[in-house]
């Protein structure tokens, strides 16, 4: 029966921080890993991806079970996201329904993802009458262990921190790994969310201090995870191995700090950043697929 979920707009003034705090609690219960959902990932889209923050921020919603919170649901036009805490994901098939005939009219055609190694997801998925996507991505794990050897960069280069002095070239970096027209405004914005104090930015940069490669890992201290996210070298700066030697350095400096594993993602069919990530101890642990429907 649908009537045994209630769903919720998320009404604090940061929803966010109560994702975090249910990501967090079932990692400390269960020691399950949910790659697929990192607060590096929120904080990055509602300023970067999306039209505005107060947008981004009303697609969550609350789901509730007899009183008890179970999860969250991102619901936008044609498309939608789940997420379940791991002692109620025997719902996912009653509360996808309820999200279909609630949320979206008969005719629509809907959107939900999934990575293909949680099997049991994806056969209540096809079992609903979901198909595979075209767009798929490539989900990346690094179990963090000490490098034996960090890659030298041409003398000209160097590794440093991002600066405030660096946003012009930040953004425009931004810009080339994501496809989006990015602003100075919507990068300085992010720069000052209370979860940006868990970021750490990387650049390698010229002798004139231009920043023209670049890498953002974003921090869990409680999970001890970190997503990569974005990642970039200005053109003429390429097949120099800039990207390869900074990957390097960060991932090095975050064991370093006590960090067990970083996640990334990447297009299924962008093999170059693929190769780049496997080269530097990445492994694919599963294609993340778009599945359609016709209601």
């Amino acid at each position: 029966s649908f009537e045994m979920f209630t769903i919720k707009p998320l009404a604090s003034l940061n929803p966010l921080e109560k994702i975090l705090e249910c990501i967090e609690s079932e990692l400390i219960l269960s020691g399950t890993e949910r790659p697929q959902l990192h607060i590096g990932n929120f904080i990055f889209d509602q300023y970067i991806c999306c039209e505005s923050v107060e947008v981004f921020r009303s697609l969550f919603y609350e789901v509730f079970h007899e009183g008890q919170l179970i999860g969250f649901l991102t619901i936008e036009n044609e498309s939608y996201y789940i997420y379940l805490k791991n002692k109620w994901e025997t719902f996912r098939k009653e509360l996808m329904q309820f999200v279909e005939n609630k949320y979206y009219e008969a005719g629509t055609q809907v959107m939900t993802t999934e990575n293909l190694s949680e099997s049991a997801n994806v056969e209540i998925i096809k079992a609903l009458g979901y198909s595979e996507g075209d767009y798929y991505r490539y989900n990346g794990i690094c179990r963090l262990q000490p490098q034996s050897e960090l890659i030298k960069l041409p003398e000209e280069y160097s590794i440093r921190r991002a600066t405030q002095e660096d946003v012009n070239q930040v953004v425009q970096l931004i810009g080339y790994a994501t496809k989006i027209d990015v602003t100075s405004n919507n990068y300085l914005e992010m720069r000052q969310d209370p979860e940006f104090t868990n970021v750490e930015e990387w650049v390698v940069s010229t002798p004139d201090s231009s920043a023209v490669t670049y890498a953002m890992f974003w921090k869990n201290h409680v999970s001890k995870t970190a997503v990569l996210e974005p990642v970039a070298c200005m053109e003429n700066h390429r097949m120099k191995g800039l990207t390869k030697a900074l990957l390097l350095h960060g991932l090095e400096q975050l064991r370093q700090d006590g960090f067990e594993t970083v996640y990334v993602s990447t297009s299924g069919t962008n093999s170059a950043s693929q190769a780049l990530y496997m080269s530097v101890g990445f492994k694919n642990y599963g294609w993340e697929y778009e599945f359609v429907k016709q209601l």
